[in-house]
């Protein structure tokens, strides 16, 4: 989502139901009572930047328009590539520094991160996501018992993460429930695996940066990307945007940027959970 600006992220967030109205009969006083049933939630702007380097030597070499844009274009993947690395990496990390917010900070319970968008989660309690530290064998249970805690009525997960290793070991859970139907005679080829996989409807993801033997349950209603467009620079959609190439004063080469402003945030950390510590 892009916003015009602010100096920070705020989002009000709604933490409780009005006590206030109800049924009545005939001529009852209704109530008037104001009441504070919202909070405002306070996420500082990240920065990220990726550098495009082109020595001139390089560029003499590769004379010619199309041999160029061949240049241009390889090291505007290997920065794709790098960028991806880097968001991967903060995704699934714990905030420090300059970093976005991440998922470990927005599913924790205070455990380990005890504010998050500026509330306290030890004074408010409904600012926590589901936070199990040892989870032990990956069993369904275990699935069931973290999913229903960020579950409410109809609003349920509708994406769980994990490592390579969480999904081959729940691969491993389902494969002895399988059972194989032969249409035609003789011996088709069978696939023992499973190239995609769900829990109560929910889509299993395997990521390569969530840390291993961790298992995140995520309601995406709750998690948005928040950007900011560049004042001087066309920005896409995802808050990436181009800097023009620039002359280093004291090197042979020109040198650009990727840019991107925004954040990662949860408006209700308690549909989301993690579990930990897994085997």
């Amino acid at each position: 989502t892009k916003l015009d600006g602010g100096k920070t992220i705020d989002k009000v967030v709604r933490y409780a139901n009005s006590t206030q109205g109800g049924w009545y009969s005939g001529l009852d006083v209704l109530d008037t009572a104001a009441e504070d049933t919202r909070t405002r939630a306070v996420f500082n702007w990240r920065q990220a930047h990726q550098p495009l380097v082109f020595s001139n030597i390089d560029i003499a070499k590769n004379g010619g328009t199309s041999k160029v844009l061949d240049l241009l274009a390889t090291e505007a993947e290997d920065a794709k590539l790098s960028l991806q690395d880097k968001f991967g990496t903060a995704l699934f990390t714990a905030q420090t520094g300059d970093a976005i917010d991440s998922l470990v900070d927005a599913a924790d319970d205070g455990t380990n991160v005890a504010s998050y968008g500026g509330i306290t989660r030890s004074t408010y309690t409904w600012w926590k996501g589901s936070y199990t530290a040892s989870g032990g064998a990956l069993a369904l249970s275990t699935m069931a018992t973290t999913f229903d805690a960020v579950k409410s009525g109809n609003d349920a997960p509708d994406t769980i993460i994990c490592h390579e290793s969480e999904w081959s070991s729940y691969e491993a859970l389902l494969q002895p429930q399988v059972r194989f139907q032969f249409a035609t005679a003789g011996y088709p080829k069978i696939d023992g695996g499973f190239t995609a996989m769900k829990f109560r409807n929910a889509d299993l993801i395997a990521d390569e940066f969530v840390t291993d033997w961790y298992m995140y349950f995520l309601n995406m209603k709750y998690l948005k990307f928040f950007v900011l467009n560049h004042p001087d620079f066309p920005t896409d959609k995802m808050g990436f945007s181009t800097t023009k190439m620039r002359e280093p004063t004291d090197q042979d080469g020109k040198v650009g940027y990727i840019l991107w402003y925004g954040n990662l945030i949860s408006d209700n950390p308690r549909f989301l959970g993690v579990i930990r510590g897994l085997s």
